[in-house]
């Protein structure tokens, strides 16, 4: 080749690399300073990454959304709003010209209600970030028909329900992230077009209620994280259609009380995370449902009890693996904790054989750990004291009048003990007498009482000296 086709193979090469450039950069969109939006491409592979920052009000017609809808293999869009100028609408135009987009981000808007099919139809889009974009609600079929979306982040919004009507057309959809809203209210079916999730991530809400409705259709799901919401109760068979739940995040809200069942159908899930809540008893079956469990938070309750029962329904208490946690509840150290002594010896778990032995208990009121405390002080002193009392009264409503004769008379310097059979009126009269000193020397403490024995010792006296008197005057009269 000579020099003059050299050099017109290098203008060959010029103008075509020339062109090419231009066509990418049509309209100007790239790398190229607007008055109201900047973005930047990056083309590797002939795929393209554009990420814009809106700096000043742009209108929804502005002919350069139209501009960012021709480049060219565009993967992902990242829409960044720069305050105090906040983006208040999706493009939507603008989005379903971009055949390819895989991963779109639009945050720190001020999206408001997100209308119906705002972002819809997009067929290869896999990944959908809406985060901090103060959105208020999610009309029907807003977010719809995107068949291949996997993920799908709405944190930090202001959205305070989710209708059955919001998410439709997702049917390979794993994550969706709806925590750090104002969410009270999830409406029954609300995720049941969704069966591929696996991650549901409803953290920092409102929620107060749990139903077995609300979580219909998630038959895939692996982890639930409910932390820090506003639930009170946990009723029988809430997650049970969840088979293949592995992990459920229930810490620091404000639970109180948790049906037997609560748990029930989840074969699968091996971490519970119930600290920080206001938990006082545990159901002795509450964790027989659960197989696989090798994890429990009971961190930061009001326990004052652990029964053996609740340890013993966990079927791998006793594995080298299996982790334990309930320190920080206001535990008393009685009787019905000497079964932890003999069971320590049985643990493999450093975490669980160290969490019984060094967990503060409180006999007496006096912080300890359950290593310290001695066998002998292990007493349920208010338990006893109960069933002293019942029995105290079960034996005055079954006590007869106790026969005194022969009798001691007691207080003075002499006794006299009587021995012969008196008539029936002086023995009816006795064994009231005796009867009436019997409950009078009972106390509820079961302890002497000085009173009532002088006083029935006087009455005593007082009768024989009497019947005395009769005798002799009888003999004498005859």
């Amino acid at each position: 080749m000579g020099s003059d086709g050299h050099l017109k193979f290098l203008v060959s090469l010029l103008f075509t690399f020339t062109w090419l450039v231009c066509k990418a950069y049509e309209g100007g969109i790239c790398d190229e300073p607007q008055t109201s939006i900047f973005c930047t491409c990056d083309t590797r592979y002939r795929e393209t990454t554009v990420v814009c920052f809106v700096t000043n009000n742009i209108s929804r017609h502005d002919e350069v959304w139209g501009s960012l809808g021709d480049v060219e293999n565009v993967v992902s869009l990242k829409l960044h709003s720069m305050l105090p100028m906040r983006l208040n609408y999706i493009p939507t135009d603008s989005l379903n010209h971009m055949n390819t987009l895989k991963s779109l981000s639009i945050q720190q808007g001020n999206l408001g209600v997100l209308q119906s099919y705002a972002i819809s139809n997009m067929k290869e889009l896999r990944e959908l970030v809406l985060d901090g974009s103060e959105i208020t609600e999610l009309e029907p079929n807003a977010i719809s028909n995107l068949p291949k979306l996997k993920k799908l982040s709405l944190s930090e919004n202001l959205l305070q329900e989710v209708l059955s009507e919001t998410l439709t057309g997702l049917a390979d959809l794993e994550q969706l992230f709806l925590d750090r809203n104002n969410i009270s209210r999830v409406e029954a079916c609300a995720f049941c077009d969704l069966h591929s999730l696996k991650e549901l991530e409803l953290w920092g809400n409102q929620i107060t209620d749990l139903t077995e409705y609300m979580f219909r259709g998630l038959r895939y799901l692996k982890r639930l994280d409910l932390y820090k919401n506003q639930i009170r109760i946990l009723n029988d068979k809430i997650f049970h259609s969840m088979v293949k739940l592995v992990e459920i995040d229930l810490k620091d809200n404000l639970i109180s009380h948790i049906a037997p069942n609560a748990f029930q159908g989840l074969e699968k899930l091996q971490i519970l995370m119930l600290n920080s809540n206001k938990i006082k008893v545990l159901p002795d079956q509450i964790f027989k449902p659960l197989p696989s469990l090798r994890s429990v938070d009971m961190y930061n309750n009001e326990l004052e009890t652990l029964q053996y029962e609740v340890v013993e329904n966990m079927a791998n208490a006793k594995d080298q693996h299996f982790s334990f946690s309930f320190r920080e509840n206001p535990i008393i150290c009685d009787c019905r904790l000497k079964w932890v002594k003999s069971y320590m010896k049985m643990v493999k778990s450093h975490q669980f054989s160290r969490e019984l032995r060094d967990f503060q208990c409180k006999p007496d009121g006096e912080n300890e750990t359950l290593q310290t405390v001695h066998l002998m002080e292990m007493e349920c002193d208010k338990f006893t004291t109960m069933k002293q009392k019942n029995l105290i009264t079960t034996s005055r409503s079954v006590t007869q009048p106790v026969n005194l004769v022969p009798y001691e008379i007691h207080g003075g310097i002499n006794k006299t003990r009587k021995t012969a059979v008196v008539t029936e009126d002086v023995s009816v009269v006795q064994d009231s007498e005796a009867e009436e000193m019997a409950e009078d020397m009972e106390d509820k403490d079961s302890k002497p009482n000085r009173s009532a024995i002088l006083t029935g010792d006087v009455r005593i006296i007082t009768f024989v000296t009497l019947w005395t008197l009769s005798l002799v005057r009888k003999r004498k009269g005859t």
